[in-house]
């Protein structure tokens, strides 16, 4: 900002908007990655909760249960760390064709 207080012309650069190249298909790609970093958090929380349920049942030292509840954690812990490779392996794939495509901003 000048010392008259207008503004200079390099700091009227910074209020112009941003222009990106956001295709339809970048937009859905987006929304199909929220999807999946939401569907992970979901599994997250699962999983944490099927912990407390199996250290509840083991002190309960009833084996049938604790082997029910064992293989309902482990199932769902392997589906927890396989989408988290997924989902990690989405950003690397959105964060290079960003690159790709010459857009400045990884916000990722």
């Amino acid at each position: 900002m000048a010392a008259d207080g207008r503004r200079d012309s390099s700091s009227l650069k910074l209020l112009q908007p941003i222009n990106l190249k956001c295709s339809f298909q970048s937009t859905e790609e987006l929304r199909h990655f929220e999807t999946k970093v939401e569907k992970h958090s979901h599994y997250q929380e699962q999983l944490e909760l099927s912990h407390q349920k199996l250290q509840h049942v083991e002190s309960l030292g009833d084996e049938e249960h604790i082997k029910r509840n064992r293989e309902k954690y482990d199932t769902l812990a392997g589906k927890t760390r396989e989408m988290g490779y997924k989902m990690k392996k989405h950003m690397q794939d959105l964060s290079n064709k960003i690159s790709r495509e010459g857009l400045g901003h990884n916000e990722l």
